[in-house]
């Protein structure tokens, strides 16, 4: 009897760590052919200098909790970066103008989103990105994007927590464009069990198999 609640014990402990696991966040390097096939575009089409509250494409609208000012590479902000870093090096842009925080808010849950960012200034700043499921912090993106011609892409995709909301913070204080905004619906799929009901469960199997015994 002993070994067999060690063993009901072993499958509660594999359950509770197996849905534990299931969390994840996937980061994106560059926009390759399988990023750019498996999303939509959500781009600045609007005349230079027009400020943006929220873009709309493909079922999703991106709302920004600071106006944006749409700007055009090179005509009316300088630089961007070029592939494969970047999509193209002529992108409209969103510009923060001012600002050195930014917050994206999805209407509806995305399971991949990504833009890429470039400092106003000429230099090398350290840029965070934290995209959110609800108020749960499901990562983290930190990278180095350079204002002279080296902006980069902040994306990820995740199979567990459907992104929400995006905070974007460049840590000089300084303020920043983003380009080409790209997204892909979460699917809506049955929910699993959760851990403490996977715990139950073995339990329960644990106490049928005592009374097994016992009669």
């Amino acid at each position: 009897m002993f070994s067999r609640f060690r063993a009901a014990l072993y499958l509660a402990g594999a359950l509770f760590t197996c849905a534990s696991l299931r969390a994840d966040f996937v980061t994106i390097a560059q926009p390759n052919p399988a990023y750019l096939s498996g999303t939509t575009l959500v781009d600045f089409t609007e005349d230079d200098f027009t400020l943006v509250g929220s873009l709309s494409a493909g079922g999703q609208t991106l709302s920004y909790d600071n106006w944006l000012d749409v700007r055009t590479v090179p005509d009316s902000w300088g630089v961007w970066g070029a592939p494969p870093a970047t999509e193209t090096a002529t992108p409209h842009v969103g510009t923060t103008d001012g600002e050195a925080e930014l917050t994206i808010t999805l209407s509806r849950p995305a399971s991949i989103f990504g833009f890429e960012l470039e400092p106003d200034f000429f230099a090398t700043e350290e840029t965070t990105a934290d995209f959110y499921s609800g108020s749960k912090l499901v990562g983290t993106i930190d990278l180095f994007p350079d204002g002279n011609g080296g902006a980069l892409l902040f994306a990820a995709s995740t199979t567990t927590d459907p992104f929400t909301s995006v905070v974007i913070n460049d840590l000089a204080g300084n303020d920043f464009a983003i380009a080409r905004q790209r997204f892909a619906l979460a699917s809506v799929a049955t929910p699993e069990p959760a851990t403490y009901g996977l715990f139950g469960l073995s339990l329960g199997a644990l106490y049928l198999l005592r009374r097994r015994r016992v009669s």
